[in-house]
């Protein structure tokens, strides 16, 4: 079976790196390269986070450094939630391999061209660099099969009363992204929030023993004992104390589609000051006259989710 090539364009970040051990771990996917992008921390953190994630399982591919801040807002580095490094209180061991000399837009053009209209793209950060790749690149929709974004909502969001982190963090570059002719599927909040995996799930998962649960475990704790599991329960409407991983359940709508229920839909961003700027604008009732865009995820079954975890862990024992 041919391998799907991917680029993973991110900003590590604790669900960041669990999804980076997800996406390593399904054999079905060539990662061309991983992208950093300021956003969880700060562009130096998040490029080396991403050059020592990969040394660590063991993947050999391109980490290109990305955007340092949004497009045109000023930047909104998520401070504290992830650590002064971005990984919690892990500390990994440091990777030999140097960043690529290009920047993450050129990379991914790059890699798309190579890839003749086959790569998709995983978004798990502020869509900065794809905003700029296609503002540089006006070509670049016809070499990209798909992107999936974990990214928006579809009523409110965490960073302000209706925007979703990674989409208000750089409202145009995510306008521009969701008004390309690519492909898009979108994974947002409510529908992470409600397939949450409670701590009777992580440990069920925990039971697989090796380097990678141990450093998940690790990670799941720093969120927690910091409190941001406080904000997850609210938003999830639930008691358990277990923090969501929104990334890695984004890539594990991809590694396992059959998991997660979609709806096309035609979605932007509100880019305009006020306080819907950076909200995904979804038209459930197909009033705006525009053509759907988007596939919106709108449920993940809970069940598979864990599933496609308990694979991720086997992987990495044997």
């Amino acid at each position: 079976m041919d391998k799907r090539p991917f680029i993973i364009d991110c900003d590590p970040g604790i669900d960041d790196a669990v999804a980076i051990f997800l996406a390593a771990s399904c054999g079905a996917f060539d990662i061309r390269a991983i992208t950093s992008v300021a956003g969880n921390v700060d562009i130096d953190l998040t490029t080396r986070n991403a050059l020592d994630l990969c040394h660590v399982v063991g993947l050999d591919t391109i980490v290109a450094r990305g955007a340092a801040r949004p497009m045109m807002v000023e930047p909104k580095i998520s401070v504290g939630a992830h650590g002064a490094t971005g990984l919690g209180t892990v500390v990994l061991e440091r990777s030999p391999q140097a960043e690529d000399g290009r920047h993450a837009w050129d990379v991914i053009y790059d890699e798309a061209v190579k890839a003749a209209g086959e790569l998709e793209i995983i978004a798990m950060g502020p869509l900065t660099n794809l905003g700029i790749l296609l503002t540089k690149y006006p070509d670049a929709p016809r070499y990209i099969k798909k992107i999936t974004i974990m990214g928006g909502s579809r009523v409110y969001g965490n960073s302000c009363a209706y925007g979703e982190y990674n989409v208000w963090a750089d409202p145009l570059a995510s306008d521009i992204v969701f008004r390309s002719d690519i492909p898009m599927v979108m994974v947002g909040l409510e529908t992470i929030f409600r397939a949450k995996l409670t701590s009777s799930d992580w440990e069920d998962l925990f039971a697989e023993k090796n380097h990678i649960s141990e450093i998940t475990r690790e990670i799941l704790r720093h969120k927690t004992e910091r409190g941001e599991g406080i904000m997850d329960r609210i938003t999830a409407r639930s008691d358990d104390p277990s923090p969501l991983l929104c990334d890695c359940m984004t890539v594990a709508c991809v590694v396992d589609p059959s998991i997660a229920k979609f709806e096309r839909r035609y979605v932007c961003v509100e880019t305009a000051e006020g306080p819907s700027r950076g909200r995904t604008i979804i038209d459930w009732q197909n009033r705006s006259g525009h053509s759907r865009n988007c596939e919106v995820a709108v449920s993940v079954d809970r069940a598979g989710f864990k599933a496609v975890m308990q694979k991720m862990f086997a992987h990495y024992s044997k």
